[in-house]
């Protein structure tokens, strides 16, 4: 799989990116938190990174079906590291305040949010449909791992360095993503193989909303979404407030996650192609996806803790890498950026949404509450889709 022209460098950025995203998200919040006790911040804090993938994401998906995946990753990456490069400066300062973090913490997603859907459109033309799974699986590993693994990251350089050196920290990471895309090698020229090229997005959207499978997809995409918003926003929470810990041992149960996803994509990267994978896709959401938050929040002793995260992110290997393949599998290559797209503001474009919510839960309940009750929708979410003929047929 590596030994595709591209592709391994395509996985690395993803790779680094994604440490620089998911450590982002873990330093920020507790940037906050060192500045204000007010809990609802956080969430607000969630709100401003996960407002450019929720109105950017559909423009990025047009912009990766119409321009050279080469040039837009470079320009993307450098206004990244520039971005977090900025951010650093200024959280060494006084100036640095709770109205700040958040305004910064914004503009360093936008970049992360255009690039997003380039990185996963451009695997479809790299990669045979035959391998499609194994190379989804392995950059949904470098996706998902990256981002936990950078939040251990970020929680070990904040203990050792403070904020302001872990933002610095995002700053090199990015600037190692420019540095392995620009080694790829990439198409000059944005991809020609389309029978529809002037077909607009918003018919691609109405077409992929109103027909199946694509639409179920979508829906368990928009889930996983508002489970990632819950477990970005309240474990941090949850592990300085409830457990007790500071930021290296709160950062450590994220990379326990990440253990586990890492271990379910490599073994299924390894199997390659499955009999039944929309069954074994869904299985895997409706025993692990709400279970896990409703573990993560009633569990009261760290090791516990880390052990429901570990167990969770094994079963969020298996899905999130699934769910991502059938999506491309079911996908016109001349929409692949479009239709990726649409899937990036489902999974990412809740996050401001489902921060909002959780904001209002953590002021009524508190964050361990407002976990195991955001556990307990996902759960009903995912087990109504039982009831549809495409959750057998898929």
């Amino acid at each position: 799989m590596f030994q595709t022209a591209g592709y391994k460098q395509v996985w690395l950025t993803n790779l680094l990116s994604s440490v620089a995203n998911g450590s982002s998200r873990f330093v920020f919040v507790w940037l906050v938190k060192d500045l204000t006790d007010w809990d609802p911040a956080a969430a607000l804090l969630g709100v401003a990174m996960g407002l450019p993938a929720l109105f950017l994401s559909v423009p990025a998906g047009t912009l990766a079906d119409r321009n050279a995946p080469a040039r837009m990753g470079r320009i993307l990456l450098a206004l990244a590291t520039a971005a977090f490069t900025i951010t650093a400066i200024v959280a060494s300062t006084e100036a640095i305040s709770v109205r700040l973090t958040i305004g910064l913490a914004f503009l360093t997603a936008v970049p992360l949010a255009l690039l997003m859907p380039m990185l996963q459109a451009v695997v479809p033309a790299l990669i045979p449909a035959d391998q499609l799974l194994q190379a989804v699986a392995l950059q949904n590993m470098g996706l998902m791992t990256g981002m936990i693994v950078g939040a251990f990251a970020g929680g070990g350089i904040i203990v050792l360095f403070g904020t302001a050196g872990a933002v610095f920290f995002l700053a090199a990471v990015s600037a190692l993503a420019l540095l392995a895309f620009l080694l790829a090698e990439l198409p000059d020229a944005p991809n020609k193989r389309t029978s529809a090229p002037n077909v607009s997005m918003a018919v691609v959207a109405r077409e992929a909303t109103s027909t199946e499978p694509l639409r179920t997809l979508l829906f368990l995409t928009v889930i996983t979404g508002v489970t990632m918003t819950a477990n970005t926003i309240l474990l941090p929470i949850i592990a300085r407030d409830v457990l007790e810990v500071n930021a290296l041992l709160a950062s450590l149960i994220n990379a326990v996650m990440g253990i586990g996803m890492t271990i379910t994509s490599v073994l299924l990267a390894r199997k390659g192609q499955l009999a039944r994978p929309g069954r074994v896709m869904f299985i895997t959401l409706s025993v692990g996806l709400g279970t896990g938050l409703v573990l993560l929040g009633w569990s009261k002793v760290y090791v516990l803790t880390a052990l429901f995260a570990f167990m969770w992110g094994s079963a969020g290997g298996i899905a999130m890498a699934l769910l991502r393949t059938l999506t491309q599998l079911n996908t016109a290559p001349e929409r692949m950026g479009r239709v990726m797209g649409l899937a990036t503001l489902a999974q990412f474009g809740a996050f401001p949404v489902g921060a909002l919510a959780l904001a209002a839960l953590v002021n009524a309940t508190g964050p361990a509450e407002a976990m195991m009750i955001c556990g307990a929708f996902v759960s009903v979410a995912v087990w109504s889709q039982w009831l549809r003929p495409t959750a057998r047929s898929i």
